[in-house]
């Protein structure tokens, strides 16, 4: 019989209740088959599709029935042109005083392309655009052109073309105005974003800081 004095054997030690717990918690650790990866990227892609089919549903809507959207609103920067002579027009998009500092409007297209250039069409005192910016989806912006308006503010109405400073793969802009530089009310009808393959997408949402008519403000986070 072994004397219980002389017993040099190591005490077996009690686990943790930290390690027990983690040990319970490492068990029971989510674990994901290829079939269920494959299932939620099959579902992200659905609800993309959906959203780019509504946005494209909502924008030909108003631009067949126009008069559903108020004068001077943030809607009027939609679709394509529709303001066929130069002035004060109501079928343009507007901020709310004359005159009023820098001011921007952001827009959105369907897809997102290797940006060419882009295209603003501006129907009242043109000359104000400064700036263009590229935004991501949780709102970063990245500065893709800077300086003077390619249209003339004597030109009474005029498409500015801008390429970008650099290349840049998006579907959402924002464009600054400096309402300061050009007297009277800075008027926009359309905005296009041309890709470098040549096709052409026209806005279909679009966010202001202010605007004459109904506003937007700009969502913290955008769709992809």
């Amino acid at each position: 019989m072994t004397d219980p004095a002389s017993d040099t054997s190591p005490i077996p030690r009690k686990r943790s209740v930290f390690k027990r717990f983690f040990g319970v918690m490492w068990r029971w650790r989510p674990r994901f088959r290829l079939l269920d990866l494959i299932w939620l990227s099959l579902l992200s892609a659905l609800l993309m599709t959906w959203y780019r089919d509504h946005q494209n549903l909502t924008s030909q809507l108003q631009a067949r029935f126009g008069t559903a959207r108020t004068s001077w609103s943030i809607d009027q920067l939609l679709g394509r042109p529709n303001t066929p002579m130069a002035g004060d027009q109501q079928s343009a998009w507007t901020t709310p005083g004359q005159n009023a500092g820098m001011q921007w409007f952001i827009v959105e297209f369907p897809n997102k392309v290797n940006v060419g250039k882009i295209e603003i069409v501006e129907t009242y005192n043109p000359g104000a655009v400064v700036r263009i910016c590229s935004v991501s989806m949780t709102g970063q912006e990245i500065e893709i052109w800077k300086g003077q308006d390619p249209v003339a503010p004597i030109a009474g109405m005029g498409s500015s073309f801008i390429v970008p400073s650099t290349k840049i793969r998006t579907r959402r802009m924002k464009v600054f105005l400096n309402t300061d530089l050009v007297s009277g009310w800075n008027e926009i009808d359309a905005v296009a974003l041309h890709a470098d393959d040549a096709t052409v997408q026209w806005a279909t949402n679009s966010w202001a800081s202010e605007s004459y008519g109904d506003n937007r403000e700009s969502p913290q986070w955008y769709w992809p």
